[in-house]
């Protein structure tokens, strides 16, 4: 994690997605924290030392359910 990271809130939409899937890929990348992962209206809301880029969300999103 960067020295100089400032934690802020930070958006994904929820689409198969759940807090257990989002939850493990922030403590692969940064490690056992409490991400207060929260599902607002139709997007997870989750607290990082810095907003995801897109390819960060693009490897998050590649974790979602399959479709059933």
């Amino acid at each position: 994690m960067p020295a100089n990271a400032v934690w802020q809130y930070d958006y994904i939409d929820y689409y198969r997605l759940d807090e257990k899937i989002i939850d493990q890929y922030l403590r692969e990348k940064w490690g056992l924290y409490k991400y207060h992962v929260k599902l607002v209206g139709d997007k997870y809301r989750f607290w990082v030392p810095q907003k995801l880029g897109k390819e960060e969300q693009d490897a998050l999103l590649k974790r979602r359910k399959p479709k059933t």
